[in-house]
């Protein structure tokens, strides 16, 4: 990837200490630019789609904004004040947009401020990108140090209040496929849905004793409730 990115990315658009991040940020960064210069749609390659992807992204709208957001892993235990509900846990394994997207363009302004020296670092650590308060709520919002895109996403619509209001309005479609079903059941997924496409490879990848046919049957139906993308789904 990184090979082939400059064909499309100039080294000016990436954080000045790009060689020095680790494989997964630099990712981050990579999606973030592709999509600010060129907009359109990044859904990881490993994701797994069960349905079309015309189901969620009308492909004639280019000017549609659709993320992600986690709704399962708030520490409820230290939710700071109540200030912010799960859906500002913008994840970035999925997005849509339009090119130069105010939001998306002021979020990779922040990775590349972050990231201008190296990925060493904890978000607690970086006084000069997050305030106090801000960390109390991305600790409270399940954001950590890993995760600065996400931290960054956050931070973008906290220090706006027209991009607050922007991101809570019809113009953006927040979506959720995953539910509850799949925060109790995730350690089971993988033996779930290798078993119901192919038992021999499911027997193959998991431990013994994991895999049970009528497990993965129940899961399965569960599952086709919970996180099968629909036309709804993104309304």
């Amino acid at each position: 990837m990184v090979d082939t990115m400059w064909q499309y990315l100039l080294k000016e658009e990436m954080p000045e200490g790009f060689d020095d991040l680790s494989i997964q940020h630099k990712s981050d960064a990579i999606r973030l630019a592709l999509l600010v210069k060129y907009g359109g749609v990044w859904l990881d390659a490993s994701t797994l789609l069960l349905q079309p992807l015309s189901n969620v992204v009308n492909m004639a709208d280019p000017s549609q904004r659709i993320f992600y957001a986690n709704q399962n892993f708030i520490n409820r235990e230290i939710w700071a004040e109540h200030r912010y509900g799960s859906e500002f846990h913008i994840e970035n394994w999925f997005f849509a947009a339009p090119p130069q997207d105010p939001f998306l363009a002021r979020t990779l302004s922040c990775v590349k401020f972050g990231h201008s020296i190296s990925d060493k670092f904890k978000l607690g650590e970086r006084p000069d990108i997050f305030t106090a308060r801000q960390l109390e709520d991305l600790h409270a919002l399940g954001i950590d140090n890993y995760l600065m895109t996400d931290a960054c996403m956050f931070k973008t619509i906290d220090e706006d209040k027209a991009l607050y209001d922007w991101w809570k309005s019809p113009s953006v479609h927040r979506i959720n496929w995953l539910g509850v079903t799949y925060a109790i059941s995730v350690s089971l997924w993988s033996s779930a849905l290798y078993g119901c496409v192919d038992s021999s490879w499911s027997i193959t990848l998991t431990a013994v004793g994991l895999f049970s046919p009528s497990k993965c049957s129940e899961l399965a139906k569960k599952g086709a409730n919970t996180w099968l993308p629909t036309k709804k789904d993104a309304e």
